[in-house]
């Protein structure tokens, strides 16, 4: 049951995805009719950001040593602590915020010590990602553009966070990473939310709300910018 409703969301995903290219269509055919010029330019724009912020991160991404894998054999986690916390004494991120390691043993507790020092900094890595993402959408009004705000702040923070760490997930995992980014993108791109909030206030709001100018699409752009957010949390 639960894999036949996986195939179920996957294809409606890829229903949803087309509303995406359809939003490039439009915006392409925009643009031309006011100047060819303009049309084209968008166009090597778009595969110029693409290339920078999305595919040059990812290559880095799939270039990166994958790190320790988790404990098997859970009566010996020692001999893999030691090998983790040897690999820590010289992580790029330790050293560059000099790190104090001479009162760490490769024990438990020094673990968890500089664990925790990671986990603070990736906080603060996607805090910036997801502020910068909903302020993003929030403000675009073209699905498209949407979208490759969205694949580039997943991927770029999902790189930083590697990088943190010096070291990636295995390629399995990143691929399950990879299916929820594509998630994002067809969700977000496909301006869904933005007409769910359209279409809520025009059947729930009262006739004094509906005449605010522009009250509509300022909270559907709102809503958007939210569950880009949501998602990029997530």
């Amino acid at each position: 049951m639960l894999r036949q409703l996986k195939k179920i969301f996957l294809f409606l995903s890829i229903i949803v995805f087309l509303f995406v290219v359809r939003e490039f269509v439009e915006l392409y055919l925009l643009l031309r009719a006011i100047h060819p010029v303009w049309a084209y330019l968008f166009v090597l724009l778009s595969l110029g950001f693409l290339y920078y912020f999305a595919f040059m991160p990812l290559l880095k991404i799939l270039r990166m040593p994958q790190g320790f894998k988790p404990v098997v054999d859970a009566k010996d986690p020692g001999s893999l602590r030691v090998r983790r916390m040897q690999k820590f004494r010289s992580n790029p991120y330790l050293l560059k915020s000099e790190f104090d390691f001479s009162q760490l043993e490769n024990d438990e507790k020094g673990y968890d010590t500089v664990i925790k020092r990671f986990e603070d900094e990736t906080a603060n890595i996607r805090k910036k990602y997801i502020t910068n993402l909903f302020y993003a959408t929030a403000f675009a009004q073209n699905g498209f553009i949407d979208a490759i705000l969205i694949l580039s702040a997943n991927v770029n923070m999902v790189k930083e966070i590697f990088v943190l760490y010096n070291g990636r997930v295995s390629n399995r995992d990143l691929l399950g990473i990879g299916k929820q980014v594509y998630y994002s993108l067809a969700i977000g791109g496909s301006e869904a939310i933005e007409y769910a909030v359209d279409e809520t206030i025009s059947k729930l709001a009262t006739e004094g709300i509906k005449g605010i100018p522009f009250l509509d699409k300022i909270l559907g752009s709102l809503a958007d910018g939210f569950v880009n957010a949501c998602l990029l949390t997530r």
